[in-house]
C-alpha cells in the first residue's frame, strides 16, 4: 500500500524547513558535529563528550573523567 506525502515540492519543502530547524537547534546547543555524545554530570550541566571511535572502548576514557567530577 502506497502513501502519498503530497507533491515533490511541498516535501522538499517540509523537509528543508526542518533541516532549518535542526541545524538552528545544533548551533544553540553548540553541537561539532554527529554523531553527538552528551554527559549531564551534575545534572543539568551537559557536556559534549570526546570520543575517538563508536566502539565502547572509546568511550571509556571521556565517561570515567567526567564521573570524576
Amino acid at each position: 500500500m502506497s502513501r502519498r506525502v503530497g507533491s515533490p515540492k511541498a516535501v522538499v519543502t517540509a523537509v528543508t524547513a526542518a533541516l532549518r530547524l535542526a541545524q538552528k537547534q545544533a548551533t544553540a546547543d553548540q553541537l561539532r558535529g554527529t554523531p553527538t555524545f552528551v554527559i549531564e554530570r551534575p545534572p543539568g550541566r551537559s557536556r559534549q563528550l570526546d570520543v575517538t571511535g563508536l566502539d565502547p572502548a572509546s568511550f571509556v576514557p571521556s565517561l570515567s573523567a567526567a564521573l570524576q567530577e
